[in-house]
């Protein structure tokens, strides 16, 4: 093949690798890297080959990376020469157009350069004049040269496979910018190299299982397999309860995805795995989350929301960001309506490569999330309007919106077990027992344990139970359908199934005679008290028990199950002497804001067929609202710690380092006169408090007021638990 031949494919394939489209629903996307229009050295992305020209020229220069891939393309060119760089990890490839350019080739690589015009290899390490004409140069390693049959070959091989690994693969949406996004962020991943093979530095990141956590999502076990089957590596997560968690989390999927599972894993037991209080444990085991592990999250998210505490919250992600990734993910698999601000939240906090990390494992839950805590749970969140599917081995999953109505499917290719149901739910599925149950994919209080009644239906072996939560609904179980309609104080069924399997059909322990598509069955709906699970947040997602946020910040979050079962996500809220009712969506894409005006305010919620629920708002005390809503930096420098008995300044400061992050200014007044001012924070630390009035009074911990002046009296073994009582929690409670 002529050189001007090779390099004209090799511009063809530039041209259509950049106009790449993710799927026939979006747009194409391209990425450009760099832009330098006065760029004087000419060299590649890694800076393993340069070009030096004589009397040092300027050129134009552009760097993309192909979409899907991380296949970089630097091109450089002024009057005279135009370059092309293109490199792949170990792979560089080098285009030299340059009729009346010398140049030298400088070539850095430990590769062997091969001259693909002339076909002659010039050694590592070292320069080459090049003068004239088109010339082609490729760098790789020696067993991928002597196998590729050509250039172009080479280049559209690479490209498969990272299609084939890239996650943006295994999606489908109208999204495109969401599409973009993933693969963004996946090429930003530097442990992660060609064909998906984890580099071994990796075992000493931090964010070690996070990065093995992507796989896991993506259902891709080959790169992890092959991660494992370094005795040193192996050796590391048995020697550790927390990587122990992981391994037994990796094996039930290769179990669930019917994967050969190694020699090494099948022994591996729960037995003797410690567990530790924190949320990468929690992320990582697989028992049931409980009310009282959903509470410890939205706590930690309600402390991690304190403008004070910025400094603090920095520097435990510092000293350890992994636990910041664990409690996302669980926001993500749990539902926290917040979990969006969340990530925005640790991404202020984060560095380039934590940001793709953590931005990628994040954009992948929304579309769907698995995770493994008491059975094998898929989930979403629902994106409005885009069609998102996911194959997870073998399993594809599908959650879109059509108009107001959200379908959520999920097919299991191994057992034929397709389900399908037009509602946004989450699927847990238990394999053992061949049973499946639905939960309706809504936000609830973390305390919170709604007490769902279940239609259950066998077909065959199989069994679904899903939820009488809804006026009406159709579930599909592979080619049965069952459409539930709710009729006063029963529900209507009506099934349609092929003949082979109507024998074979039993709904809340009646087999049903099927003779026709038309035949109706029913079942009585018991009473019930009504029972209401909603609670009073703010625009952050902090629980409110008194007013610390604008008065247009506050949402009520949660539903309403009335006398009949049957779920309410939109309520009626009515503020007290007020003749008109407001329609509040709970659960809805929508945040709908509260409509109160002055606080404290009392209120009420109906909704049918539901007994009213009465709440009350009330104010903050003001002087706390200022100490919480300022910076940590603004905190720093207005908190003044007055010492009014001798004790320990470096105890103090510890304590102050510990649970703020940094220390403040300390006065000390052993037998002087206590002076507080208007334009600090103050508090003082005393065994006896002042004979001032006090505003709030908690025992050990006051807010006192001397003339115009407020400020805390705490006493000194009490000043730890102060700090987080003030600090941790973003609102007033009784102290």
């Amino acid at each position: 093949m002529q050189i001007t031949e090779v390099t004209a494919k090799i511009e063809q394939f530039l041209l259509e690798s950049l106009n790449h489209r993710y799927n026939g629903q979006v747009k194409s996307y391209y990425f450009t890297e760099e832009i330098e229009l006065a760029a004087r050295k000419v060299v590649n992305r890694t800076a393993k080959l340069e070009l030096k020209f004589t009397g040092n020229p300027e050129f134009q220069k552009y760097v993309y990376r192909l979409p899907q891939t991380r296949i970089y393309y630097t091109l450089y060119q002024n009057l005279k020469s135009r370059i092309i760089f293109i490199d792949y990890f170990n792979v560089h490839i080098l285009v030299f157009y340059g009729e009346n350019a010398e140049a030298t080739l400088l070539n850095r690589t430990r590769l062997k350069l091969l001259d693909i015009g002339r076909q002659v290899l010039l050694p590592a390490a070292s320069s080459r004049h090049l003068s004239g004409g088109q010339q082609v140069f490729l760098a790789a390693p020696a067993d991928l040269r002597k196998k590729i049959p050509s250039l172009l070959h080479l280049l559209n091989e690479i490209k498969r496979k990272e299609y084939a690994l890239n996650p943006v693969g295994a999606l489908q949406s109208e999204n495109g910018d969401l599409l973009a996004a993933i693969d963004r962020n996946f090429a930003r991943l530097k442990y992660i190299g060609a064909g998906g093979k984890l580099h071994p530095a990796v075992i000493e990141s931090p964010l070690l299982l996070y990065y093995l956590e992507l796989f896991l999502q993506t259902a891709r076990f080959g790169p992890l397999l092959a991660f494992f089957q370094s005795e040193k590596v192996r050796a590391f997560f048995f020697g550790h309860s927390l990587r122990r968690l992981f391994l037994l989390r990796f094996k039930k999927f290769l179990e669930i995805n019917q994967q050969k599972i190694p020699s090494w894993l099948a022994g591996l037991k729960a037995e003797g795995v410690k567990s530790e209080d924190s949320f990468e444990y929690l992320q990582q085991r697989l028992e049931p989350i409980t009310a009282a592990d959903r509470q410890k999250i939205q706590r930690f998210w309600e402390a991690l929301n304190v403008p004070a505490l910025e400094i603090y919250w920095q520097r435990r992600w510092n000293g350890d960001p992994a636990e910041f990734f664990a409690f996302l993910l669980l926001s993500v698999q749990l539902h926290f309506f917040w979990a969006e601000r969340c990530r925005d939240k640790l991404f202020s906090m984060a560095k380039d490569e934590q940001k793709a990390l953590l931005g990628l494992l994040f954009d992948l839950g929304r579309f769907a999330h698995f995770s493994l805590n008491g059975s094998f749970r898929v989930s979403s969140w629902m994106l409005n309007a885009h069609t998102k599917i996911q194959n997870h081995g073998l399993f594809e999953v599908d959650f879109h919106r059509f108009g107001k109505r959200t379908f959520s499917k999920l097919n299991n290719a191994a057992d034929g077990i397709s389900v399908k149901i037009d509602k946004a739910v989450e699927f847990q599925w238990d394999f053992e027992r061949r049973e499946m149950k639905l939960l309706p994919l809504i936000w609830r209080p973390p305390e919170a344990t709604p007490d769902f009644k279940f239609h259950e239906m066998r077909v065959g072996s199989f069994v679904l139970r899903v939820p009488a939560v809804w006026e009406q609904f159709v579930v599909h179980i592979n080619e049965a359908r069952f459409k539930w309609i709710r009729k006063k104080r029963r529900f209507q069924l009506t099934v349609k199934a092929p003949q082979k399997i109507k024998d074979e059909i039993i709904v809340n322990g009646q087999t049903l005679n099927i003779e026709n598509v038309y035949q109706k069955y029913f079942y009585p709906i018991p009473s019930q008290e009504t029972r209401w699970y909603v609670r009073l947040y703010d625009r952050q997602g902090i629980g409110v028990e008194k007013c610390h946020a604008r008065r247009s910040d506050l949402l009520i979050r949660g539903l309403a199950l009335d006398e009949r079962g049957i779920m309410h996500e939109t309520v009626n809220f009515k503020v007290q002497n007020s003749k008109r009712n407001h329609k509040i969506s709970t659960n809805g894409l929508q945040l709908h804001r509260l409509p109160v005006g002055r606080i404290p305010v009392a209120f009420r919620l109906t909704a049918r067929r539901c007994q009213p629920l009465d709440g009350q708002i009330e104010d903050c005390e003001a002087y706390f609202k200022r100490m919480l809503l300022l910076s940590g930096v603004e905190l720093l420098n207005k908190l003044v710690v007055w010492l009014a008995e001798e004790q320990k300044v470096f105890t103090v400061k510890e304590i102050f380092a510990c649970k703020l992050g940094f220390v403040p200014k300390i006065n000390v007044t052993y037998g002087k006169e206590f002076n507080p001012t208007s334009e600090t924070i103050n508090m003082l630390v005393s065994t006896t408090p002042q004979a001032d009035i006090a505003l709030l009074d908690g025992g050990e911990i006051r807010l006192q007021m001397r003339k115009t002046i407020k400020y805390w009296w705490i006493r000194p073994k009490a000043l730890g638990e102060a700090l987080e009582r003030l600090f941790f929690i973003q609102k007033v409670v009784k102290i």
